[in-house]
């Protein structure tokens, strides 16, 4: 379990320090993007608005109010609070959800456009419970401003979902 919750760090960490330069707008008053502190523990708050929806064992789950970042290379996705640190905070991991897909520091396949790309990073969570599928395939569409994604999570779920920058 401690490997699953450094490997999902590190993809957090990834999402996070790619999106970093993410311009998001303000899904409400009290959302302010950027590096913060999340209960003793560093963390990323994304805000504006994009969305994403997660199919999980027969639940749907939906995601609102972030925002995304489009390099040469890759799209990233973030929504509401990632965790950066390998710690839980105190309370508990807020709900979010992330998505990589395409070249993130060097690694993995370029994504210049729209099309299916493999080994797309998904990572969310829900009541206060982590998931994560690094081997995900995602299918970028509308000049790369959304997409699809299937994949199998570490712990062996299937999942499978959508998402939107704008």
């Amino acid at each position: 379990m401690k490997n699953l919750v450094l490997i999902l760090s590190a993809t957090l960490a990834l999402v996070a320090v790619g999106a970093a330069t993410a311009q998001g707008g303000s899904a409400g008053v009290a959302c302010k993007s950027g590096n913060t502190m999340y209960q003793g523990v560093r963390a990323r708050t994304y805000c504006g608005t994009a969305t994403a929806v997660v199919k999980i064992a027969g639940r749907t789950l939906n995601y609102r109010g972030g925002s995304c970042t489009r390099t040469a290379v890759a799209i990233e996705l973030g929504i509401g609070t990632l965790i950066l640190d390998s710690k839980d905070p105190s309370g508990g991991p807020p709900r979010s959800f992330g998505i990589s897909v395409g070249r993130i520091f060097g690694v993995g396949k370029a994504a210049p456009r729209d099309g299916t790309y493999p080994s797309a990073t998904v990572v969310f969570v829900d009541n206060g419970k982590r998931y994560a599928a690094s081997t995900a395939v995602a299918t970028l569409q509308g000049g790369r401003t959304r997409g699809s994604f299937t994949g199998r999570l570490f712990t062996g779920e299937t999942i499978s979902g959508t998402f939107r920058c704008s």
